[in-house]
């Protein structure tokens, strides 16, 4: 949905907060964590599928390293990204 695209818009720009995707989608972040509620999942869950699609997408052009990869998608270092990617 329109969190879904705002998120993804947030983790390519490295502004992937609640607050920054609320405010682009015209919502308070109250709001938009009721909205996401509605749905059956968090804002965390959405931020978690997104990075791990982001990431795979680069993965498999093979051009980007792991390490480039990690900072892409907002993490802070390899070690965040391997637990990010095992839950």
């Amino acid at each position: 949905g329109h969190v879904s695209r705002s998120a993804a818009a947030g983790v390519a720009s490295g502004r992937a907060s609640a607050d920054a995707i609320a405010k682009q989608l015209g919502y308070s972040r109250s709001t938009l964590f009721r909205r996401l509620r509605s749905e059956s999942t968090s804002f965390s869950i959405v931020l978690d599928e997104l990075r791990r699609d982001v990431s795979i997408a680069h993965l498999k052009r093979g051009r980007t390293s792991l390490a480039e990869v990690t900072y892409l998608v907002g993490l802070s270092d390899p070690a965040s990204f391997s637990r990010a990617f095992a839950r």
